[in-house]
């Protein structure tokens, strides 16, 4: 169940930032140039995420959706996005406060600090929209073959953005 749990909100991160461009236009793979999403995140793993957004985009894709799947499911992630974007905004400040927090204590090299930023950023998602609707959202319009193909699919990218996040960590510490 851990592993589950994980994985949605390591996706669901992906998600996060990424809905825009799964929504996008073929071709178009700007999230900025999405209605209504503003400039791309920079975020120390931005390539990393945006190889997570790509797989996802396969795996939809892999799933043969019917045009009508395909449609539900362009408006789940739309839906879903929107209100993301909506409780980023609606909780700008604390979001921003416990950033500084994290940020301070990296600075001072503070680990509680560290970890008490973390505590509250999290807490603060975990009152937000839920990743784990999302996948069940999208699980719910598949044929069950699909739900096969996708739970299959969604526990291979978390095997490898495990290994990715394993090698972003070492790669860290060895430069700290």
């Amino acid at each position: 169940m851990l592993v589950r749990h994980t994985l949605v909100a390591l996706i669901a991160g992906v998600l996060l930032t990424g809905a825009p461009v799964l929504l996008a236009a073929p071709g178009n793979r700007d999230p900025g140039n999405v209605p209504g999403n503003g400039p791309a995140m920079h975020h120390p793993m931005q390539k990393e995420h945006q190889e997570m957004r790509d797989q996802f985009r396969d795996l939809l894709k892999s799933l043969n959706l019917t045009p009508d799947q395909r449609a539900k499911v362009r408006e789940t992630l739309r839906t879903f996005h929107q209100s993301v974007v909506k409780y980023r905004q609606d909780n700008k400040d604390a979001i921003e406060q416990a950033r500084a927090e994290i940020k301070a204590g990296r600075e001072a090299k503070d680990r509680q600090k560290i970890k008490e930023g973390w505590t509250q950023l999290k807490a603060i998602w975990q009152k937000g929209p839920q990743r784990e609707d999302l996948m069940n959202q999208i699980r719910a319009l598949l044929t069950p073959e699909q739900q096969k193909q996708f739970d299959a699919g969604l526990k291979k990218m978390h095997q490898e953005m495990k290994a990715d996040m394993a090698e972003h960590h070492h790669k860290h510490k060895a430069d700290h």
